[in-house]
């Protein structure tokens, strides 16, 4: 099997209601901005239109892509939101990039591909060092960032956990 990491298209709608449904027992999709959050689905495109121009709040957002991840069959196997540049609160919580993978494609080797998939566009969008975090509890997501050469920085505690910074140098 073969894996794309690509922007969403009109014609990924019924893929993606599927990832979608595919979360219902977990607390929240993964990356957050992964989710409908109400909006229809030609609704969400536009979103990230704009949110990737950074046009919703430029004042305390940045510009973010999503990404999916999709395979041979065109069944979108995970997501992947890739801040183009950080503020201040990105900095110390939550990075250049959140990922994750649907339930029902976890334990197979897709959230490492995947990540590593997406260093291409930090490179397209000139960012030679890339900070990810996760729980200090996820210990798939840290392994994910490890098996890419991330390093651990710092713990930082944010309201009721820690979460694990790490950095990425990109090679040239």
């Amino acid at each position: 099997m073969s894996y794309t990491l690509r922007i969403l298209k009109p014609e990924d709608k019924a893929s993606y209601l599927v990832f979608i449904e595919d979360w219902k027992d977990e607390n929240l999709i993964v990356p957050y901005s992964a989710r409908l959050l109400g909006k229809t689905f030609e609704e969400y495109l536009e979103f990230l239109d704009k949110n990737e121009d950074n046009s919703i709040d430029p004042v305390n957002r940045v510009p973010e892509t999503i990404y999916v991840m999709i395979d041979d069959h065109q069944t979108i196997v995970g997501a992947l939101s890739l801040r183009h540049f950080l503020n201040q609160r990105l900095y110390e919580l939550r990075g250049h990039i959140g990922y994750g993978i649907s339930p029902s494609y976890r334990k197979q080797g897709l959230g490492s591909l995947m990540l590593k998939m997406s260093f291409e566009y930090c490179r397209l969008f000139n960012i030679p060092e890339v900070l990810i975090t996760c729980d200090k509890t996820n210990i798939g997501s840290s392994k994910v960032i490890q098996n890419n050469g991330g390093i651990l920085d710092n713990e930082v505690y944010d309201i009721d956990h820690f979460i694990q910074r790490y950095w990425i140098k990109l090679r040239t």
